[in-house]
């Protein structure tokens, strides 16, 4: 028996979100804001989140600076059942924090990295690694220090008997170069949305990019939105529709999704299961307000998925 379901690796900050202002604010000009919610950020530490609120042994690594924010966020991850002990900490910068601005219609985001980027493989000891049964990475184009030591990680996770899955988010350059490659060939799951799929692949249609990722990774997983999602393994193609629900803010869905179909994945469930429990994570996740505290739990998810009620 290992101590940890899933050890998550990637980013985390803080998020402070200021909402219903009357318009964006503009230089010179100030802009009044009707709430103020401070909470925990970052799409890694979102998908550990959902990990434990589903009932799994979550474990997070990612860094810190010596400030209160840091301590905010230890305590909020205590809060939500993750072991926040092996997080790792930079005495030069700042815990990361985020600033979000939503009006009635949109939303702008400004983010102080800080500590985030400085975050490396080698803040993985080997003894956590062999505490856990599945190591996922996240928010790979958010830490530069990370990338060059992944295929390193993810050989030494294999090593140690865990399977690995990966997300790597949106790359604002667009370039999808680096090791990206080299990381995906060393993946047992990848998780990208739709996007992110055809930007990687070149391919013009989900179907034919989640064929082409899984000819790379082992089990290629496409986030399609409204759509639903697909999966993809060998000869296998697996589509299943979206559930219904009224959203209310989309934050954190793929993190949710990713929680969901990781904590049917890591129990041992077939693939068909592991995307419904994605994809009823991630519809139910719109429904609510925020990121790390929309991932439903495991009833939630379960009275989902028997309802049926799915997208045309």
């Amino acid at each position: 028996m290992k101590k940890y379901d899933v050890l998550s690796v990637g980013d985390i900050n803080v998020e402070i979100t200021m909402t219903n202002l009357s318009s964006m604010p503009v230089l010179g000009r100030e802009v009044l804001a009707d709430g103020l919610l401070t909470t925990l950020g970052g799409s890694t530490v979102n998908t550990a989140v959902g990990l434990a609120v589903q009932g799994l042994s979550s474990a997070f690594v990612g860094k810190l600076g010596q400030d209160d924010n840091a301590d905010f966020l230890r305590r909020e991850l205590a809060a939500y059942g993750v072991d926040g002990s092996h997080l790792a900490v930079d005495e030069k910068e700042p815990t990361g924090v985020t600033v979000s601005l939503s009006t009635a219609g949109d939303r702008a985001m400004v983010t102080c990295m800080g500590a985030i980027g400085t975050l490396s493989d080698a803040d993985v000891s080997d003894e956590l690694l062999g505490q856990s049964r599945h190591l996922h990475v996240g928010g790979y184009f958010l830490q530069p220090a990370l990338r060059p030591g992944l295929p390193v990680l993810f050989d030494r996770a294999h090593a140690a008997g865990l399977t690995t899955s990966f997300d790597t988010g949106w790359d604002d350059s667009e370039a999808w170069g680096g090791n990206l490659r080299e990381v995906l060939a060393k993946t047992d799951v990848f998780l990208p949305n739709e996007s992110e799929a055809l930007a990687i692949t070149g391919e013009q249609d989900v179907p034919a990019a989640a064929r082409a990722l899984a000819r790379i990774v082992k089990v290629a997983v496409v986030k399609w939105g409204k759509r639903g999602a697909c999966v993809c393994t060998g000869d296998t193609f697996i589509q299943l529709p979206a559930y219904r629900g009224k959203p209310v803010d989309t934050t954190g869905a793929g993190d949710a999704f990713n929680a969901g179909f990781l904590s049917a994945f890591v129990r041992g469930l077939s693939l068909d299961d592991c995307l419904r429990w994605g994809l009823a994570s991630g519809s139910i996740s719109v429904t609510r307000l925020g990121s790390a505290a929309s991932c439903p739990n495991r009833a939630d998810i379960e009275a989902m998925i028997a309802s049926n009620d799915v997208e045309a």
